[in-house]
């Protein structure tokens, strides 16, 4: 799912890759089945879609310290649906949808079914300022993701999928 506003310039990274992955995917190979969203925020109605996938990827621009290549791609291994369920409630009222912690308990609560492994792609923006278009150096970035998440899907494996997209530890979701 590709988060953010393309009308704030980096801020449509997001927006971005997906459809770059849209244009050139027309086909998945081994049998994956690939769902390509765009939003400005995580909300309830997307939900059911997110309990339903093997591995759920989430592509923002942000501000993140070490990125290298202009990217950084985190690994977080989901825990069990009870310790989902015990996620406290965040106290802010987030007005462009819900925080990922939030997103996730409330998911856990509907559906019986989580995906075991949740990336978050963070593309280190530079350009939050209201035009359309990105900045060259987060264009750069995105068109290395997309490669790479092109490679990526071609794995026969989802664990082969990991591997390709993400080299480094893996993390607890909270």
């Amino acid at each position: 799912m590709g988060l953010g506003n393309p009308l704030l310039a980096d801020d449509g990274a997001g927006w971005y890759v997906c459809s770059r992955l849209k244009e050139r995917l027309l086909q998945v190979p081994h049998g994956h089945v690939l769902a390509v969203h765009t939003s400005q925020g995580l909300f309830p109605e997307q939900i059911e879609a997110f309990s339903q996938a093997d591995l759920a990827i989430f592509i923002d621009a942000g501000i993140k310290e070490g990125a290298k290549d202009g990217f950084h791609i985190e690994h977080l291994l989901m825990p069990s649906r009870a310790d989902v369920l015990a996620i406290p409630t965040c106290t802010s009222t987030p007005i462009h949808g819900l925080s990922l912690q939030d997103f996730m308990r409330l998911s856990a609560q509907v559906y019986t079914q989580l995906p075991q492994n949740v990336l978050i792609c963070t593309l280190a923006a530079r350009l939050f300022t209201p035009m359309q278009g990105l900045s060259r150096a987060v264009q750069e970035a995105c068109d290395q993701v997309v490669e790479r998440f092109l490679m990526a899907f071609w794995a026969p494996t989802e664990a082969e999928v990991l591997k390709t997209l993400f080299v480094g530890p893996v993390t607890s979701a909270f």
